[in-house]
C-alpha cells in the first residue's frame, strides 16, 4: 500500500477546504499600487453558494482594466476563517463599515475585518466563518473589462 504524503495544492477556479491559492501579478515603478473601488456580496440560494467580488482600481481609484496585484487567499484548516491578503493595496473605498454592511446578511460569514498594513503596504481581510466551508477565487472582469476578485464561499 502506498501512502500519499502530499495532496494536490488548490488552484484558482477549483473549490478548496483548507490551504492557500496565490494570483495576480507583482508591480514595480510609479503605478504599483491598487485599491478597492467596490465590494459586493451576491447570494445564489438555489446553489447555496455566496458570491464576494471586490472590484479594483489604480492607485487614484480609476477602474483597473491590467492585472491586479498579487493577492493570497487562504482558508484555515477547520474551514471557519478565510484571510484575503492583497499586497500593493493601501488605499480603498470600502472601509470596515462598508465591509460589515455588505456581509451582514452572509449565509456564512459571521464576522469580518479590514486592516491595512503600512510596512508590507498590503490590505487584509478576515472572514470568520458561522460554519466550516469551502471557497472558489477566482480573477475574472466585469463587462467594462475591469479586473475583480471573486470568492464564492459554499457549504462542505
Amino acid at each position: 500500500m502506498t501512502l500519499n504524503l502530499f495532496a494536490a495544492a488548490p488552484t484558482l477556479g477549483s473549490f478548496f477546504s483548507k490551504g492557500s491559492v496565490s494570483g495576480g501579478q507583482a508591480h514595480a515603478g510609479h503605478k504599483a499600487m491598487f485599491s478597492i473601488v467596490l465590494l459586493q456580496k451576491l447570494n445564489n440560494p438555489s446553489t447555496g453558494i455566496e458570491r464576494l467580488v471586490l472590484t479594483f482600481g489604480d492607485q487614484d481609484g480609476l477602474p483597473l482594466s491590467t492585472p491586479p496585484g498579487y493577492f493570497h487567499v487562504s482558508i484555515d484548516s477547520d474551514g471557519k476563517r478565510v484571510v484575503i491578503d492583497l499586497a500593493q493595496l493601501q488605499k480603498t473605498t470600502v472601509d470596515q463599515s462598508d465591509l460589515s454592511r455588505v456581509l451582514k446578511d452572509s449565509m456564512y460569514v459571521s464576522s469580518s475585518t479590514i486592516t491595512m498594513d503600512p510596512v508590507d503596504l498590503s490590505t487584509n481581510i478576515v472572514l470568520q466563518m458561522k460554519k466550516p466551508i469551502k471557497v472558489r477565487a477566482s480573477l475574472d472582469k466585469d463587462e467594462r473589462k475591469i479586473n475583480q476578485l471573486v470568492l464564492d464561499f459554499d457549504k462542505i
